[in-house]
């Protein structure tokens, strides 16, 4: 009786599983939202059970509900999982370990970032373990353009693709024009020593420093520190860590063609 109850136990997980898997495999390359109706339809599941599903996998970070509308995305633990297995993680492994001693040299958190739609998505998120003081952003978490790694990864496409992708951002054709002002800026930036410095573009109190790093496909990514003021001054930012964070990069790229040959 027992082993009978322990094997339907497990059939129903497996089940469970397969249901769950099911319904994450319906979000297509261009569907960054669906609601549970679009769920229900695509996988010929009941309603309840899709309602179950959507609900479980939301809360362990496989799905993320829209706070202004009733529908879903793929959460951060997917995009993760996604990455993991990609040809991009080659980039993302030998940078870890640099991007680690990066964040515990001057107490920073480093990320590694790319476009995706007209978001960012975090591939690669290195805290430093000395201090308390980091920002609460993880490997598959999602930023809005106008953040630090946003700013920083907009900066290396052609000036008539900022249009494109901020139209579909939040914000007035005022905020917009500030934004595309500032990007250009960030170009120059980089353009004359390699990194830019961003301090308050994102959050008031947040300050940060990026530079392009590119991959052996030739696609780019941006690598950002960041930390509150009272730890990334401008001037730290600009004397110190933005130097430091070029020589990483270049680092990176070296030991990326030494494994590619």
């Amino acid at each position: 009786m027992v082993t009978s109850t322990t094997n339907t136990s497990a059939k129903d997980q497996v089940t469970a599983l397969a249901r769950g898997l099911e319904v994450l495999a319906v979000f297509g390359e261009n569907d960054t939202w669906l609601g549970s109706t679009e769920i229900v339809e695509r996988t010929g599941l009941p309603k309840a059970t899709v309602s179950r599903l959507t609900q479980s996998l939301t809360q362990l970070g496989y799905l993320h509900r829209g706070d202004s509308h009733r529908k879903f995305r793929l959460g951060k633990e997917v995009m993760a999982i996604g990455f993991a297995g990609s040809d991009d993680n080659h980039l993302g492994r030998i940078a870890r370990s640099y991007f680690q001693e990066l964040a515990d040299a001057y107490h920073v958190h480093v990320s590694l970032s790319r476009i995706e739609n007209n978001e960012v998505f975090v591939q690669e998120s290195c805290h430093s373990g000395t201090t308390l003081l980091t920002l609460r952003i993880e490997a598959g978490s999602r930023l809005s353009l106008r953040s630090i790694p946003g700013l920083i990864s907009c900066s290396q496409l052609p000036e008539e693709k900022w249009d494109s992708l901020l139209a579909q951002s939040p914000g007035s054709k005022q905020v917009h024009g500030e934004l595309r002002k500032r990007i250009k800026n960030i170009r120059t930036e980089m353009e004359q020593q390699g990194f830019a410095v961003c301090c308050g573009d994102w959050e008031p109190g947040i300050n940060g420093v990026g530079a392009l790093i590119s991959d052996l496909e030739g696609r780019f990514y941006s690598v950002c520190c960041m930390a509150p003021d009272v730890i990334a001054s401008k001037a730290t930012l600009q004397r110190t860590i933005g130097g430091r964070l070029s020589d990483m990069i270049t680092a990176i790229n070296e030991q990326l063609v030494r494994e590619s040959g």
